[in-house]
């Protein structure tokens, strides 16, 4: 339980699990920056952007309820 682990080690936890949403967090935004960039550059339609964004945030929302 949280009680038996020393404060240092909750600090040390907390940093790391943010660390860990952090970084999905970036590669979310990279997903959907080059799906927007793909977009203007012709190479997606609008239809085909909007489910590259849905689909890479349930893939975000799936990796942190795994976490």
């Amino acid at each position: 339980m949280a009680q038996d682990v020393p404060p240092s080690s909750l600090s040390d936890q907390k940093k790391s699990k943010g660390l860990d949403y952090h970084h999905l967090f970036d590669e979310l935004t990279q997903k959907v920056h080059t799906a927007i960039k793909n977009f203007t550059e012709d190479k997606l339609s609008n239809e085909q952007l909007k489910l590259n964004i849905k689909s890479s945030h349930m893939e975000f929302l799936k990796k942190i309820e795994d976490m």
